[in-house]
């Protein structure tokens, strides 16, 4: 993190000592004391993980913020331009600034700080277009392992990250539940030195962090927004659930578990089309059935193409009835001739491929399994296809909600009607999307299954989301399951070797996930014995 202009204001220790006040809990060990500029110490067990005296150290901060007004946008960071009061009796620092305050309020609990920030904006004709907090500092004995550093947030996860320091843990809580809001423990250019991580929590992209989507989360002229954050203290080894249960259910009743899939067979992988020398060819551009002599420019050559696809459904079926599995997902029916692969647009497959429509193919494909007992599904996409010269070119993504709400809509609506399609594998989602987008979709089609490739942790709430052992992904998280006890993912198993970590994909399918294979063969062993172990146990 670039520290360059962060305004450094110590107390000498004895003025620091004057002015204190020290509140602490005995049975908890956690001590706190307050100077003229808010928090001066705070210590856990006897660890001192804050002390003002000793530079480099930040108590409260406001990084920066940006205002519109008049159709001026004008961004300022680590503003100097400001006074700060502090009310001893209410333990409420006061920071001013030209455009209203920003006061930070106190409550030392058993074993947490609870901190309360809020923003008024005091001004006119002024909005407040975004802005960055940093409560706090902390700076460990020894840098915790596995904190989840970086950019959280709060609509996609509940707010709270766990550092774990040997001795004991400490988790910084964003409490506002499912709100849009940037939140973490940040790690700087002086971590490695000082072992210290800043905990955040912001409405815009950091100054030097890009990448980050627009919350949109902006404070009107007389308008006011107040944040709920907490440094929470437990024994090493506690988890979110431990330190924060109250948190943890109050995202959970903002995002409640709508998903309802009883069936948790496996799922068949299938893809129809492929893409490379081996396959596309000049008379075969999708690349179907990984064929280069398909002739699709004569009627003859569609007529063969529409019977060896179904011909190749015919020799699936036997491969999913081995696997006892529930139905399959097509991952390509648009074909793989265009850079956008996968397309995920259902609606433009003959568009696109018009020798889909020829005799039926496409139609007697996805027919012959149903007729099968088997439920059939395909991939759709978040993103707008874009097309030129009648050719796609590109993926569009989408900010608006209710847009992105629609085109799934659409594109499920497509796929149901036309083929019976039943379940979606929801490709190239980012994981920073609005989890409430899922559970509308849901909402709208109870009976589907969706699974999206990269999920936050609201997204379980409504959606059965991919993993992969690729992916170092054999289960549904801890997290996921400390919210939502009865998530579960889809976890795509199709590697050459047997996993060394079987044991949590046992786990995993004992817990209600459902494995993946290739549903055209060979029958996939693992996922036999995985389910057959997971029925022992």
């Amino acid at each position: 993190m670039n520290r360059h202009g962060w305004i450094i204001g110590f107390l000498c220790s004895a003025l620091a000592t004057l002015a204190a006040v020290s509140s602490a809990s005995a049975a908890s060990g956690l001590n706190v004391v307050f100077g003229s500029g808010g928090i001066s110490r705070l210590s856990y067990n006897g660890i001192v993980l804050f002390d003002e005296s000793v530079p480099p150290a930040d108590s409260f901060r406001i990084v920066d913020y940006t205002l519109s007004a008049g159709g001026k946008v004008v961004h300022v960071q680590d503003d100097p331009r400001h006074s700060d009061a502090w009310n001893a009796q209410t333990r409420t620092l006061t920071r001013t600034f030209s455009w209203g305050t920003a006061a930070i309020q106190y409550a030392v609990q058993s074993s947490a700080v609870a901190m309360t920030i809020t923003v008024a904006n005091t001004s006119s004709s002024t909005t407040i277009s975004g802005l960055n907090i940093f409560p706090l500092e902390v700076r460990f004995p020894m840098l915790p392992k596995d904190v989840p550093s970086g950019v959280h947030y709060g609509w996609g996860e509940p707010g709270v990250v766990v550092a774990d320091y040997g001795s004991a843990a400490a988790a910084f809580v964003e409490e506002d539940a499912a709100s849009p809001l940037y939140y973490g423990l940040l790690n700087d250019n002086n971590t490695a030195k000082f072992k210290n991580l800043t905990a955040w929590i912001g409405t815009q992209r950091l100054p030097w962090g890009g990448g980050l989507p627009d919350l949109h989360k902006t404070i009107a002229p007389g308008a006011t927004e107040i944040f709920h954050a907490s440094l929470r203290f437990g024994p090493s080894g506690s988890t979110p659930k431990t330190l924060a249960p109250d948190v943890l259910a109050a995202y959970a009743a903002a995002l409640p578990l709508s998903v309802n899939w009883p069936d948790r067979r496996p799922i068949g992988m299938l893809f129809i089309a492929a893409n490379g020398p081996k396959s596309n060819s000049a008379t075969n551009p999708p690349g179907w059935l990984n064929n280069p002599r398909l002739n699709l420019l004569t009627d003859e050559g569609k007529a063969d193409f529409a019977k060896q696809l179904v011909a190749y459904a015919e020799h699936c079926i036997p491969i999913f009835r081995a696997m006892n599995a529930q139905g399959m997902i097509t991952w390509d029916v648009e074909g793989e001739q265009y850079p956008t692969s996968y397309i995920g647009d259902p609606r433009v497959a003959a568009r696109i491929s018009p020798e889909l429509n020829y005799n039926r193919a496409i139609d007697k494909y996805f027919e012959t399994f149903r007729l099968a007992g088997l439920r059939v599904g395909v991939t759709i996409r978040p993103q707008k296809l874009i097309f030129k010269d009648a050719m796609p070119v590109d993926q569009l993504d989408i900010a608006d909600a209710d847009e992105t709400f629609n085109l799934l809509a659409d594109k499920i609506d497509y796929a149901r009607e036309h083929w019976g399609c039943s379940i979606f594998y929801v490709d190239s989602t980012g994981g920073g999307e609005d989890p409430s987008i899922f559970a509308r979709v849901h909402q709208r089609f109870p009976d589907v299954l969706l699974i999206p490739e990269n999920p936050n942790v609201g997204m379980y709430s409504a959606c059965a989301p991919f993993g992969s052992i690729r992916q170092n992904r054999m289960e549904t998280p801890d997290l996921v399951r400390q919210v939502y006890p009865n998530a579960f993912s889809v976890i795509d198993t199709t590697i050459e070797k047997t996993p060394t970590r079987e044991a949590e994909l046992i786990d995993g399918v004992r817990h209600g996930d459902i494995l993946m294979f290739h549903g055209a063969g060979p029958v996939s062993t693992l996922v036999q014995r995985a389910y057959r172990e997971a029925a022992g146990r």
